[in-house]
């Protein structure tokens, strides 16, 4: 029962060492951490999830404008894309 505890927290400690994001705000984060300490680099990954966090919800937002100009221009939108669709059907036909 001990060696299975064993290698489950071992599993689980390299899992989460494994999924640790190494991007360029990781090592930023790492190397702040190393330079001047645990807040300055606690504040920078705080920084970082917060930018993170703004980008996600401006993209949300701008996607539900893209879906409601979608489904309004539905009809109008078929039609322009069946017609650039037959023009380059007839463009690959001709060559």
């Amino acid at each position: 029962m001990a060696s299975f505890l064993y290698i489950v927290l071992r599993g689980m400690a390299i899992g989460l060492l494994i999924s640790a994001p190494m991007g360029p705000i990781g090592m930023l984060c790492i190397q702040r951490t190393l330079n001047k300490g645990r807040w300055p680099a606690f504040f920078t990954g705080v920084g970082a999830a917060l930018s993170d966090l703004i980008y996600c919800l401006l993209t949300g937002l701008c996607l539900s404008f893209i879906t409601d100009f979608v489904e309004t221009n539905q009809l109008l939108l078929q039609i322009i894309g069946s017609l650039v669709l037959a023009a380059f059907a007839f463009y690959l036909f001709r060559k």
